[in-house]
């Protein structure tokens, strides 16, 4: 089934999305779930990934090993802890959880993730070098440039060629919902007012696209999910949406063996 611009598809009422285009590489595997399948309650029904949102522990623990067991055969799925700026991070190096908010996959068969409800998950694939990453993009990170800065350390330490890259834009909250104050443009993020329309909405989109553009990304390997995840928070987690108590869903990959 198609859902906007994710392929779907099911396993134990488990329910999670993929993008043809990055499939279609056939060097890695990736998922983006949503909120179906999970055992935790509330505001966090039902599959809560993130520990650190007031859910109950086990519930987290449960739906973890859940998609870990579906997605990656039981295997450990890295983690970073997202504190909004622009740290990369390699998991293949590392042995426990790290603050950042890119992770670069470079070794099959080590499993990575990101978890959002609201931010861009935004996925990079180098199909020549066969490595991916993982970007945690949300209003701090793109006004910090997270997405031009993961291109250029990509290029600069894996020679990846910016042209090459096949990008998916996942759920995010869209233009539609993002309302914002002037205020947060002040001083040096004045330049991302053009990404600010007459009705005080953020177009996350747009400013993410530019940036992947400037870094010399082609549009033709753009891809977007066109999911709003405040219009859609009966399928994906959105803290704008839920007020604030909501859970996280989850943007993983994993290079195959």
């Amino acid at each position: 089934m198609i859902y906007y611009g994710l392929t779907i598809r099911e396993q134990d009422e488990m329910v999670w999305g993929s993008f043809d285009q990055l499939e279609n590489l056939g060097f890695f595997k990736h998922w983006i779930t949503t909120r179906k399948g999970g055992v935790s309650k509330n505001s966090f029904a039902e599959l809560n990934l993130a520990d650190h949102v007031g859910d109950d522990e086990e519930a987290v623990n449960k739906n973890r090993e859940k998609v870990s067991h579906i997605l990656c055969g039981s295997g450990n799925i890295y983690l970073p802890r997202q504190v909004h700026g622009t740290r990369i991070i390699v998991p293949a190096r590392e042995s426990k959880e790290c603050d950042g908010d890119v992770l670069i996959m470079t070794e099959p068969g080590v499993a990575g993730g990101i978890l959002t409800a609201d931010c861009l998950p935004v996925i990079m694939a180098d199909p020549v070098n066969k490595i991916v990453a993982l970007v945690h993009a949300g209003r701090a990170g793109l006004f910090a440039l997270i997405l031009k800065k993961t291109v250029e350390e990509m290029e600069r330490v894996y020679k990846t060629y910016p042209a090459d890259l096949v990008v998916g834009i996942g759920p995010g909250i869209r233009s539609c919902c993002y309302e914002v104050g002037e205020e947060i443009f002040e001083g040096e993020f004045d330049g991302f007012k053009k990404f600010w329309n007459s009705d005080g909405k953020l177009d996350m989109i747009f400013a993410a696209n530019s940036q992947l553009l400037e870094a010399g990304i082609l549009m033709t390997n753009i891809h977007d999910s066109e999911i709003c995840t405040s219009c859609q928070d009966n399928v994906f987690f959105s803290h704008r949406a839920q007020k604030g108590k909501a859970g996280r869903f989850m943007t993983g990959a994993v290079i195959q063996k």
